[in-house]
Formats: C-alpha cells, structure tokens, sequence
C-alpha cells in the first residue's frame, strides 16, 4: 500500500476514534453514531451544515484512499467507493429531531431525509461487510469486531441501549482493519 493511502486511512481513523471520543464525553452515549447529528448541530451551530457531518465527510474521504488501493487486484474494488459515497451520502443527510413547532412540510422534509439516512447506512454497512469478505478476504474481521463492541458495550452497560452504535463501531474496525492488515 502506498504511504498516501496509508496516512490518509490513519489520519481518517484517528479523527473518529478521537470524533467518537469527545462526543461520548460531551454528550453521553448515544443510540447510534448519527444520533451525535443534532446534539452537534446545538452545541456548534454553523449556517446550513453540521460539525458531525463536516467531520463524517472528512473521515470518509480519507477513508476512500485506502480501500480503494486496497482492492487494486480485486473485481470488487468498486465497493471501497461505495463505503465512502454511501457514509457521505449519510453525513449529508444528518438525523434531525422533529420538532413540536415544525409545519407539515419541515416534517415531511425530516422524515425524507431519515429514510434517505438510513438507506445509505444500511448500503454502507453491506459494502464494508463485502468488501472485507471479498476484497480483503477476511470474513471474519467483522465478527471479530463486533465481538469486541460488545464486550466494550457490555463492560460499558450500554451494549442494550446502544446497540446500533457498537454496531456501527464495529464495521469502523473493520474496515479500518482491513486497509491496515490487508488481504
């Protein structure tokens, strides 16, 4: 792997790892990954975009790098696109609370983007499941992964209430296991 990409997929990992880590500490733990959205729209507010989302695309395109080059020899390199595309296309389209206030339009404006969100985390996570099975050839990085957020969900007691996000956290790993441990 060149160093480029190598560097690129470091720096993408450091940025959530210490992403997660502040918006744990700031604002609890969370349901999910996306459930930060919100929380960071109040807490920094920025005209039109949202801290998380800024942060989620950076991370993703640097992530990009690195699991294209990953699957150079491979038919299905094309999928490490489509984890960034799919994870850009969610930081795009941010989870936002309804609000009692809202008119019918901003709700139903609310809702499209929830399905629009949620599709794209559902694409997201079947390309990194693939792409570390038939890319990477390792089937068993996220297993391995999630084994381990459960167990940190368990130690944490939050393994219940935060499902999605150990989930979520998982597929990070393994992903990020699969540029830096190849196949």
């Amino acid at each position: 792997m060149s160093t480029f990409a190598l560097v690129f997929a470091i720096v993408s990992l450091l940025i959530i790892a210490g992403f997660v880590a502040l918006s744990i500490r700031k604002f609890g733990m969370q349901r999910s990954y996306s459930a930060f959205a919100p929380k960071w729209s109040e807490a920094v507010p920025i005209k039109n975009m949202n801290l998380w989302s800024i942060v989620t695309v950076v991370v993703a395109f640097l992530f990009v790098f690195g699991s294209i080059e990953r699957g150079t020899d491979s038919p299905w390199q094309f999928l490490g696109f489509f984890m960034s595309v799919f994870l850009i296309i969610v930081a795009l389209d941010p989870l936002l609370e309804p609000k009692p206030d809202d008119t019918d339009a901003e709700k139903k404006r609310k809702h499209t983007l929830l399905i629009v969100h949620t599709v794209a985390a559902l694409l997201c996570a079947a390309a990194v499941i693939l792409w570390t099975i038939l890319v990477c050839h390792r089937w068993w990085l996220y297993p391995v992964a999630f084994a381990l957020m459960a167990f940190q969900g368990f130690a944490s007691k939050t393994l219940k209430s935060s499902f999605v996000f150990w989930a979520e956290m998982a597929l990070f790993v393994s992903g990020y296991a699969g540029i830096l441990i190849g196949g």
